[in-house]
């Protein structure tokens, strides 16, 4: 019998061979790209045109092409290479390290005439690896946020991200914007030229000069659009890395917005860089029976809502979700891996904020059922002989009806509504439903507010677990408990206790019960929840939703009021 150490060392062997037999290929790739004529090198770029443009050239000896199955190939052994390196992994872009590899190979196997042999093709593994960390680099990225307008509340944070008024952003950053104006010419201009040099030098600074007035006007004038301006530090890593992870924590501090919002109020918030946003959009259409123009436009970059209530409803109705929730996104914010259960409840807001801002219907409902089966799928269940027991509609639709189940809402209830936005969800995909169907709005509405719920529930769920960070067998046996006794859940919601998921009273909590409630998250961290009082997500009153203004007068009106953004 194989041992776990004997199946290590397999797997290690394994992934050396594939390293080395990579590396050869590229290598003969490149020996056989320097041994063609310049006529057959052209003919075979006239039949392979993604060759000729991977290529690199050498400081004393050319250009070298390693092409495109070449590069292929180093990318490769550079994702092999990095699934050993922990955390490092993940700050390094293995494209990246792998561009390193043909330059490596060139100078150490190449131009010096070696053999490659095992133990050189890991040097140059483990060489590319350093050469690629040491291009890691800290940044502080400003990403532009469609919301709702400020008012009193000029910033506040979800998790990691900091989210600043676009006036307050101007004022702590204007400073060292126009400093970076001023001194880009000189820190691109020569510092020894010659005096003969003097007036193309000044040419040039003036070019300089000319570029950063561009740059620094450009960001000036694209942030100026959007009312929010999100900041979120990512330490060292790849700057591509750095990019991409900025993008997800902000993505996911919206995504936690949404959640606590419900989509009427939150439909329009994005980052500047998602598609299908505009600061404004019209619409037209003629008339045919008096042949006049009806006219629309909407200001869509501010959202729907008046800003001070939205900031009531995320901090003060939805307190004890925020709290929670913005810990689990700080657990998944840094480079290490964090608590499964953070992880699991973040992928599943991920879907439900996508769905929140889906046009289309159809996809909509698809998105918010692949949101509850994130949360609470943990695969199919089959007996000792391997034949299934419970598949996984059964599975899914049974432990949401339980989250979603309240002093409102009977379990059978529940399963009812679970059961029949699952069989859309199904019926949808697999085409025995349209897309256009005339019964998708109502099942789409209904799908919105039973995920929302459920994923609230759920968090709560997992809060109330003493330890965040299981494996999926483990969460399976914590789901099959409360599915044993789903009546515990109604019963604590009548005890003095914290129910779990209960959103039937939207003032039933207290910080007495929230400090009372049994484990947390934030115990197996040395973190500390804040206690917030909370309850069923909702609303607040004085909410005007735009699309419940029925005329043009009534849409001037919540236009007036700061409604439409406008």
């Amino acid at each position: 019998m194989i041992g776990p150490s004997q199946n290590l060392l397999s797997m290690c062997m394994g992934k050396s061979k594939a390293n080395l037999e990579d590396l050869t290929f590229v290598l003969e790739r490149i020996r056989w790209y320097r041994s063609q004529e310049i006529r057959a090198l052209m003919k075979h770029f006239q039949e392979h045109r993604m060759d000729m443009l991977l290529h690199f050239v050498h400081p004393t000896h050319g250009t070298f092409w390693v092409g495109r199955e070449g590069t292929v190939r180093t990318r490769a052994a550079a994702r092999r290479f990095l699934c050993g390196q922990g955390e490092h992994r993940r700050k390094t872009d293995a494209d990246r390290m792998g561009d390193f590899v043909p330059r490596l190979l060139v100078e150490r196997i190449v131009i010096p005439n070696q053999v490659l042999t095992p133990s050189l093709c890991d040097s140059i593994l483990q060489q590319a690896f350093k050469q690629s960390r040491d291009k890691f680099v800290s940044f502080k990225h400003f990403i532009p946020c469609a919301m709702f307008r400020p008012e009193k509340t000029r910033e506040f944070k979800i998790g990691p991200v900091h989210f600043q008024a676009h006036d307050l952003f101007l004022e702590r950053n204007r400073a060292a914007l126009e400093n970076h104006r001023r001194e880009f010419p000189a820190r691109r201009s020569p510092e020894n030229a010659s005096a003969e040099d003097s007036a193309t030098q000044e040419k040039a600074v003036a070019a300089q000069r000319k570029f950063a007035d561009s740059m620094i006007d450009g960001v000036l004038e694209f942030f100026g659009e959007y009312s929010w301006i999100a900041e979120v530090t990512i330490p060292d890593c790849d700057p591509k890395i750095s990019d991409q992870q900025a993008l997800f924590l902000t993505h996911s501090a919206l995504d936690v917005i949404k959640l606590m919002l419900g989509r009427d109020y939150s439909s329009q918030f994005r980052t500047a860089y998602e598609r299908d946003i505009h600061k404004m959009s019209a619409r037209l259409k003629l008339s045919l029976s008096d042949g006049k123009y009806a006219i629309a436009t909407t200001h869509g970059g501010y959202g729907h809502v008046q800003g001070e209530s939205v900031v009531d409803a995320i901090f003060n109705t939805n307190g004890f979700f925020i709290a929670a929730a913005c810990w689990a996104l700080n657990q998944c914010a840094g480079f290490s891996s964090g608590p499964s259960l953070c992880h699991r409840f973040m992928d599943a807001v991920a879907w439900h904020g996508d769905a929140v801002s889906e046009a289309r219907l159809a996809a909509r409902v698809i998105k918010l059922v692949t949101a509850i089966e994130m949360l609470v799928g943990t695969g199919e269940e089959r007996g000792a002989d391997g034949k299934v027991i419970r598949g996984v509609t059964e599975i899914v639709t049974e432990r949401a009806a339980i989250l979603y189940s309240d002093r409102d809402i009977s379990l059978d209830e529940a399963r009812r509504t679970l059961k029949r936005i699952y069989t859309w969800r199904s019926d949808l995909t697999h085409g025995s439903k349209s897309p256009n169907d005339e019964n998708l709005p109502a099942v789409a509405i209904e799908a919105q507010e039973v995920t929302r719920l459920v994923l609230l529930s759920g968090l709560d769920f997992f809060v109330s677990l003493p330890n965040p960070d299981l494996t999926t067998k483990e969460l399976k046996l914590e789901f099959d408990e409360l599915e044993r006794d789903p009546e515990a859940k109604t019963r604590a919601a009548k005890s003095e206790s914290r129910p779990i998921g209960d959103h039937s009273d939207l003032n039933s909590r207290t910080k007495e019960q929230s400090k009372n409630h049994p484990g947390t998250f934030g115990e197996q961290r040395g973190d500390e929840i804040p206690s917030c009082p909370g309850g069923r997500p909702a609303v607040p009153e004085g909410f005007v939703q735009f699309g419940q203004c029925g005329s043009a007068d009534a849409a001037a009106q919540c236009s007036d009021l700061g409604q439409a953004g406008g």
